[in-house]
């Protein structure tokens, strides 16, 4: 999630590209950085990192992904993750 946050906040030198899909629609629900999972036919791409991560982020709530730097990421998302039991 860590890495996710990364490149979404353009804090990676691979943010650039088109690694990751935000969704353009404004009217998701949740928070506004909503990802876009592609269809995956093989293998090799429905266990690739883009593809695994879409669904656990899109489930964060909007206090997590908005954060204002990755330190403040870190422990929004231990909160979070402890208030819902999966640590």
């Amino acid at each position: 999630m860590l890495q996710v946050y990364k490149f979404l906040s353009e804090r990676n030198p691979l943010s650039s590209c088109n690694f990751l899909k935000v969704q353009c629609n404004s009217r998701v629900r949740g928070h506004c950085k909503k990802l876009v999972k592609n269809f995956a036919r093989l293998d090799i791409r429905k266990f690739s990192f883009s593809h695994r991560v879409v669904k656990e982020w899109n489930s964060l709530p909007e206090w997590v992904v908005n954060s204002t730097s990755v330190h403040c990421f870190k422990v929004n998302i231990d909160k979070f993750f402890h208030k819902c039991g999966r640590i």
